[in-house]
């Protein structure tokens, strides 16, 4: 059974492994070098903020996936009740339910913590994601052509969001 709970510092190297696993795979994320969990700290300190959790998906009591609430526009007010979702799955893990358990998990968190907007940018070729964005609600809302280069390809950014 997939648990999704709040992220702890034990959970910061699981987490930039799955990180980097997407990164080497150059295909659905805009960073190209891996990172560490130095190079995250301050990215972990962020989403300590109860605004902004940072939360993982277990299974068999190993981290298989994490999802995140980020400020849009930091600073600015009145924009503080919308949130960028951002996640990530462990390769052997993908399509068995642990996106879908993470976004249950972090939709309902970003309800109860007064947020009203949710949205992610995602690449347009990435038809997983909005496969599982489109069944929590998810509408196109923007898109911007050609605006990466990944491997010798240009892609599009998607904005995809939804009102709580």
């Amino acid at each position: 059974m997939i648990h999704v709970r709040q992220a702890t510092e034990a959970d910061h190297q699981a987490i930039v492994d799955i990180i980097n696993q997407v990164i080497s795979a150059k295909t659905f994320t805009a960073f190209t070098e891996e990172t560490s969990v130095a190079e995250k700290a301050d990215w972990f300190a962020v989403h300590q903020a109860s605004a902004y959790p940072l939360m993982v998906a277990e299974y068999d009591e190993h981290v298989v996936g994490w999802v995140s609430l980020s400020a849009y526009r930091p600073g600015r007010e009145a924009l503080k009740h919308t949130v960028e979702v951002s996640y990530g799955v462990a390769e052997q893990m993908r399509r068995k339910g642990v996106g879908t358990a993470m976004m249950t998990a972090i939709t309902a968190q970003a309800k109860a913590l007064g947020h009203r907007i949710v949205f992610a940018i995602i690449f347009d070729n990435n038809v997983a994601t909005r496969k599982l964005l489109d069944k929590f609600g998810f509408e196109l809302w923007g898109h911007l052509p050609d605006v990466a280069l990944l491997n010798g390809t240009l892609i599009g950014h998607d904005y995809v969001g939804r009102r709580l």
